[in-house]
């Protein structure tokens, strides 16, 4: 330890201070009767005592107070304790519990209180490991007696590919795990898996597993093995000695998240990790979950599963309203999954999770349309030989305005981009001066117009409703010299905007239609049940990518990404593009079908009572406009349905013979009537 925390806590020697700790809401510790364990010297130094209370799990919640300012609650310090002694725990919380925060709070104290300690923070994608890195920095801004204990040196560091804490001897990596390649090398004591459920697990297995393979003292701890096998072959290994051995520590693997689906990998690797802890030493309970070979050098007490739903979250921590509110909004199963700690069995709207999920053009699906592999991720330039089809939920206050982009094939279709856009995040990029248009609605169409640039439109269906006449209006007078854009000609229904000189692409979609609303969702889900409507791949390979292609063309562009990387969320990016078709997901997965007591078809979220005669839904703005799109890729003529091919039995009566010829033919013929004129009737015989 450093002899500046060695002199600091020379001077706190008595923890009176924080005595007062609420074990539950009947029972409180008053300071004079609580126990001071700095009463026991077991040194001449009262600091070696103080940093031996430290570094000790049950007393970690002392040294954040201490060092970092923090003050934790008692289940927060609970949960610390248990990531900080256990080699494999899971940490698996509602939506809102701070995990975040307790994984950048056990990275800075990890950094402190044990010199030399080597880790590595993981994310699916180059944001979410950065979250915890954000988190940290705050934590070393505001701990003056933690900097105080440090070099001049020491501290946060950001690269071009990862962001780092640098702590006297120890270090702290924060990474994207992308394809694995570039993070292939990387050694570490802990790793720290955020997110999990985002992450592909074959490279979690393969690469990132790899990072704590060799033990944090292998010299030490390859002689306390043989001394082990020596002591217990003379008879003279004890019982104690053993628990002291499968105790001693070494290197982590944490995985944290929020729950995903049964069928997904992080339910299989809390089923494993349930069955192991569950079987309490007892093999035989592990027959068939874990491989014969491994099952004899497993300890059950390594693995701890720390799941915190939301009512067990002490009062206070989360704001109670916003859980109100998400409980109102949501499904059933996506509120057990959000705040629950549940992992659903599948979601119970009219699309189902399980559908979308084998709708994904990616290696485990193996997609395969007139003999060939679909394989694709998303993208924000098309081909300039493809045909696209934009669908246009124009929705600005509550909900947000969506497009959603299809491209259109011979045998299918793709979703390639989705965007979204409210009033208020527009004034944000307009006050940070990423937008220029202060025009709300102006710059919703210079968007279109943007996408068209990029995406070969050969339609754009947009509801008529919720500002849809006014975008309706605005892209038909432009105002930079563009081109203006109409509604499409149809002789059954003329518009003034006929004979006017510009692109007749707009189709106006009315939901009020309950017969076009039908024939949209029904056709929907008869896409992705045929794989004639595909979503694009999203794992941590894509994301690293596009997180690539992002920094170049920021830069192609002439502005340093470093200049705007605290931003970056403001503009328009490929990953931005990615997550939100993971959102297009979510809302598809919560539609719910219904009908009236007159027999009229709905397709809405759920439905939930927020107060006396108040009522609240989901938003479905980017469900609405994959509906348009598709609905206008059918129309456009993505897909050829061959008519139903009927069995017609019989003839016209006189034109065979219908006696059987042997006792083996039928006494009956089949085939198509097509010898019938439109003037001729006569009688059928069967």
């Amino acid at each position: 330890m450093d002899k500046k925390i060695l002199k600091i806590a020379n001077e706190i020697y008595d923890m009176k201070d924080f005595a007062y700790t609420r074990l539950n809401s009947n029972q409180l510790i008053s300071a004079s009767k609580a126990f001071n364990p700095l009463d026991i010297k077991t040194s001449k130094i009262p600091a070696y005592d103080v940093v031996r209370l430290m570094s000790t799990s049950n007393y970690l919640w002392w040294a954040a107070k201490i060092l970092l300012n923090i003050t934790l609650s008692p289940m927060q310090a609970l949960v610390l304790e248990e990531l900080w002694k256990r080699p494999f725990p899971m940490l698996i919380g509602s939506r809102g519990f701070s995990k975040t925060f307790l994984l950048a709070l056990y990275v800075m104290l990890k950094l402190r209180l044990v010199p030399g300690s080597k880790i590595v923070v993981c994310g699916a994608a180059y944001r979410q490991s950065k979250f915890v890195f954000q988190e940290a920095n705050k934590m070393w801004d505001a701990g003056d007696v933690y900097r105080s204990t440090c070099g001049r040196n020491d501290g946060p560091h950001t690269f071009q590919d990862k962001c780092s804490f640098f702590i006297g001897k120890s270090e702290a990596h924060f990474v994207p795990v992308g394809d694995g390649q570039t993070i292939r090398g990387l050694r570490a004591h802990t790793v720290i898996m955020d997110e999990f459920g985002s992450v592909n697990p074959e490279i979690y297995e393969v690469v990132i597993s790899g990072f704590g393979a060799v033990a944090k003292n292998p010299i030490e701890n390859m002689n306390l093995f043989f001394k082990r096998e020596y002591m217990i072959k003379e008879g003279t290994w004890t019982a104690e000695m053993e628990e002291n051995f499968a105790s001693k520590g070494g290197n982590q693997s944490i995985l944290s998240g929020t729950c995903t689906y049964d069928f997904e990998h992080f339910a299989r690797y809390w089923k494993v990790y349930k069955t192991i802890i569950e079987s309490r030493g007892d093999f035989k309970k592990l027959e068939g979950v874990i491989g014969e070979e491994e099952i004899h050098k497993l300890n059950w007490k390594d693995y701890s599963i720390v799941r915190i739903p939301y009512e067990l979250i002490p009062a206070g921590i989360m704001d109670a309203s916003t859980v109100a509110r998400a409980r109102a909004s949501m499904t059933s199963d996506a509120y057990n999954r959000e705040y629950g700690a549940v992992f659903s069995k599948d979601s119970a709207g009219f699309i189902r999770s399980s559908l979308i999920r084998s709708c994904v053009a990616n290696s485990k699906n193996g997609i395969i349309i007139n003999g060939k592999k679909i394989l694709y991720a998303a993208k924000i330039v098309g081909d300039k030989n493809l045909k696209y089809v934009f669908g246009v939920d124009p929705a600005s206050e509550v909900d947000n305005m969506a497009i959603t982009v299809l491209e259109l094939h011979e045998d299918h279709t793709r979703i390639v981009n989705c965007w979204t856009i409210n009033r208020k995040k527009h004034q944000q990029k307009v006050l940070a001066g990423v937008v220029k248009e202060n025009d709300y609605f102006q710059y919703c169409v210079q968007k279109i117009r943007d996408l068209m640039n990029v995406f070969p439109c050969a339609g754009i269906y947009m509801d008529a409703q919720g500002g849809g006449r006014t975008l309706e209006q605005a892209l038909a007078t432009p105002r930079d010299g563009s081109t203006p854009i109409y509604q499409v000609i149809d002789e059954n229904n003329p518009q003034m905007t006929d004979d006017l000189p510009g692109l007749h692409i707009l189709t106006m979609c009315q939901f009020a239609n309950q017969k076009w609303v039908q024939e949209a969702n029904h056709g929907l889900k008869y896409d992705l049940e045929q794989k004639l409507l595909l979503f694009p791949d999203f794992d941590s390979v894509t994301l690293a990518i596009a997180h690539q292609e992002d920094k170049k063309k920021i830069e192609d562009s002439g502005i340093k990404y470093s200049d705007i990387e605290e931003k970056i969320g403001l503009y328009d990016t490929l990953e931005d593009c990615m997550f939100e078709i993971e959102e297009l997901k979510s809302e598809l997965a919560s539609i719910v079908h219904t009908k009236t007591p007159t027999g009229s078809e709905r397709w809405d979220t759920p439905e939930t009572k927020v107060g006396t005669g108040k009522k609240a839904r989901m938003r479905k703005d980017r469900y609405s406009s994959l509906v348009m799109a598709n609905m206008g890729a059918r129309q456009t003529g993505r897909i050829t349905i061959a008519p139903p091919s009927y069995n017609i039995l019989g003839f016209l009566s006189g034109t065979q013979n219908h006696k059987p010829i042997n006792k083996n033919q039928k006494l009956y013929a089949s085939g198509p009537l097509t010898d019938i004129s439109p003037d001729f009737y006569g009688r059928i015989r069967r």
